[in-house]
């Protein structure tokens, strides 16, 4: 039973261990996947500043090719608004018109040329959905608008004449999921709010987005609530990266990716399923080697150990000998054991013997070395013990034995003890206590000769 609950208790406290180990590996892999991702989102938003930087350069180059000298004057002219005012407006109109082609390319939903109180030019009309007004500004200013074709990115810049006043502003708007498509390649998509996105051709995702293109219907993700960062969701990374309309945060964003295109999340995954392979091999060799060790011990302590009286047999008596010289030995014989056995059946013989045994035990010193020597024949060592002390020690023992009252049927036990120094040699000691214990026995028993 004591071998089992030993057993027992060495498998958990492995198993907790290493379980221990196995959950700081996955609490640092978890660290370590967090912090891909948020290098991940960095360098995606990195990417994004970066393209509405470009977007912004873009709209300062068609600022520069459209808005030369000539057209700040047809400009300052129409702002007199005298009765040329419609002659220079479709020479301001006729002029941006030449570029119709460039702005295409660059991806130009709408374009816009304005003084503080009235619009001059408007290419390609443009219902803003979220409605917006356009500002009168004298530094350049960008922000996303929706308009009824989606999301876009408007830039604005003040055009100054030759005395450096502000006469008007040149606002363009992107096409802004196109461009990111062409920069992105593909997997891009603009999530807005219920508020903004029920008023376009968005899907509905939940009741708190709305998606473009066909964003629903390939992913599904109807549960999915979008938070700046990067979320994984089933076997994909999804990255939201907020858009504002001036302050306002209209929606985000979104890249989708599958988990396994990313290199450093794969290298994580495996190096911690590497380490777990390894770690589980620690484990079970641990158990074969901790449960060896114990096993061995056991079956090392059984060949030295009596089974039915626990006591030393002779081979651990043996043992134990080695570390000591100077004793005193006590030969120890139960007075009539055969006619127990004869009389009350071994059974009965066998409780005798554990009894006596419980009582050597609870009688004697820790120090001192008790041994089933044979049948019911004990012996008792008593480490730097005179002649004198160990003749009263084994007066005490059989003092005991007589008094006990805990024996199967009450039967009435006595011993015979021999009393020897140690002579240097264990045999001889051993020699001279059995001739002493012959005495006793001759002498009546239930006594203690030395």
């Amino acid at each position: 039973m004591r071998r089992d609950y030993l057993f027992i208790t060495i498998f958990f406290t492995l198993t907790l261990f290493f379980g221990g180990i196995y959950a700081l590996m996955n609490y640092k892999k978890d660290l370590a996947i967090k912090e891909a991702y948020k290098s991940y989102y960095r360098e995606n938003k990195s990417l994004f500043e970066n393209e509405n930087r470009l977007l912004n350069f873009q709209a300062r180059i068609l600022y520069d090719l459209i808005v030369d000298g000539t057209l700040k004057w047809y400009i300052s002219q129409f702002a007199l608004d005298n009765n040329n005012s419609s002659i220079y407006k479709d020479l301001i109109e006729g002029r941006v018109r030449k570029f119709s082609k460039v702005l295409k390319k660059y991806n130009v939903l709408y374009l816009h040329i304005m003084l503080k109180s009235k619009s001059i030019y408007e290419m390609n009309k443009v219902v803003f959905k979220n409605d917006y007004k356009f500002g009168f500004y004298s530094k350049p200013y960008s922000t996303f608008v929706i308009t009824q074709k989606g999301v876009g990115y408007l830039v604005s810049y003040p055009i100054k004449d030759r005395k450096n006043n502000l006469i008007g502003n040149f606002a363009i708007v992107f096409d802004y999921l196109k461009v990111m498509k062409m920069f992105f390649k593909e997997n891009i998509y603009i999530a807005l709010f219920k508020k903004y996105g029920e008023k376009l051709n968005f899907c509905k995702l939940n009741n708190d987005f709305y998606l473009s293109g066909d964003f629903c219907k390939k992913y599904g993700f109807k549960n999915l609530f979008f938070l700046p960062g990067v979320v994984k969701y089933q076997d994909y990374v999804v990255i939201a990266i907020p858009i504002y309309e001036i302050s306002d945060k209209i929606g985000y964003v979104v890249k989708v990716e599958k988990e396994y295109k990313f290199e450093e999340i794969y290298k994580i995954h495996e190096h911690f399923e590497k380490m777990t392979i390894i770690l589980f091999v620690f484990y079970v060799v641990s158990l074969i080697i901790v449960f060896g060790i114990v096993h061995f011990l056991d079956v090392y302590k059984k060949a030295s150990v009596d089974r039915l009286t626990n006591l030393l047999n002779r081979q651990g008596c043996a043992k134990k000998l080695k570390t000591i010289s100077n004793y005193s030995l006590l030969v120890i014989d139960i007075d009539y054991f055969k006619k127990v056995n004869d009389t009350y059946g071994h059974d009965i013989g066998d409780e005798v013997l554990k009894e006596v045994a419980n009582i050597l035990k609870n009688s004697l010193r820790k120090s001192d070395i008790i041994c089933r020597w044979g049948g019911e024949e004990f012996i008792v060592i008593l480490p730097n013990t005179s002649l004198e002390m160990a003749y009263e020690i084994g007066e005490r023992l059989r003092k005991n034995i007589e008094n006990c009252k805990n024996f199967p049927y009450d039967l009435k036990v006595t011993i015979s003890v021999g009393v020897a120094s140690s002579k240097g040699d264990f045999q001889q000691t051993f020699k001279s206590a059995d001739e002493n214990l012959y005495l006793a026995k001759k002498s009546g028993r239930n006594r203690v000769i030395f």
